[in-house]
C-alpha cells in the first residue's frame, strides 16, 4: 500500500469501514472459541457431541474466512480506485505527475483528459 500514504484526502480512502467483515470475523471468531468448550465435552465425557463441535467450529472458521476475504476485497477495490485517481493526473505528453483535478499540466501546460 505504498500509495496510500497516510493523511492523503482521495474520496475514495474517506469512506466508512462497512459493518459486514466486521461481523462476520467477529460472530464467526466467538462460534469458533465457543466451539472448544463442546469438543472438551466430546472428549471427556459425550462423544455425541463430536457433530455439533465440528460444526460449530466449520461454520466459524468459514465466517472467520469469508470475512477476511471481505476485507481484501475491499482494500483491491480501494486501491484500485486510489491508482486510478493517480493515472488521471499524469500528463500524456511529458508524464508529469499533477494534483487530481487540475486541467492543465504544472510542468508543461498541455491539457489533461
Amino acid at each position: 500500500m505504498a500509495l496510500m500514504e497516510k493523511g492523503h484526502e482521495c474520496p475514495e480512502c474517506r469512506e466508512e469501514e462497512p459493518i459486514a467483515p466486521i461481523l462476520f470475523l467477529g460472530l464467526g471468531g466467538m462460534l469458533a472459541f465457543f466451539s472448544f468448550a463442546f469438543w472438551i465435552v466430546t472428549f471427556v465425557a459425550e462423544p455425541g457431541m463430536l457433530p455439533l463441535a465440528a460444526g460449530m467450529t466449520v461454520v466459524g472458521g468459514g465466517m472467520m474466512a469469508y470475512g477476511w476475504y471481505l476485507i481484501s476485497q475491499r482494500k483491491k477495490r480501494k486501491l484500485k480506485a486510489h491508482q486510478a485517481a493517480v493515472e488521471k493526473a499524469k500528463c500524456d505528453y511529458c508524464g508529469g505527475q499533477n494534483d487530481p483535478g487540475t486541467t492543465k499540466c504544472q510542468f508543461c501546460g498541455a491539457p489533461l483528459f
